[in-house]
């Protein structure tokens, strides 16, 4: 008896382990893990000034996402002079 109790108490302990570190390293716990709209503004805002992947650190993890010339997020705009929106290019540190 002593030993199913012991076992049980391990396996409730490793399953509230791994629930709650999914959660704190980014799972959505039943979310869509894919919706970067909901970052979209964030993500724009850390736009480098060129078109194509771009890696920006969000809320502790950092996102590949792709921009088009105007800074948009999965956008399809391959001239400027077409962007209808002025955003301030953010210039990286290290590159």
């Amino acid at each position: 008896m002593k030993n199913q109790l012991k076992k049980s108490i391990q396996l409730l302990t490793l399953c509230c382990l791994f629930s709650s570190t999914t959660a704190l390293a980014g799972g959505t716990m039943g979310g869509n893990p894919g919706d970067l709209s909901k970052m979209k503004s964030v993500l724009e805002a850390n736009w480098n000034g060129k078109s194509g992947i771009q890696h920006t650190a969000s809320y502790g993890v950092i996102v590949q996402w792709k921009a088009d010339v105007c800074g948009t997020l999965n956008g399809h705009i391959t001239d400027t002079t077409k962007c209808t929106k002025t955003i301030n290019v953010v210039t990286p540190i290290n590159q």
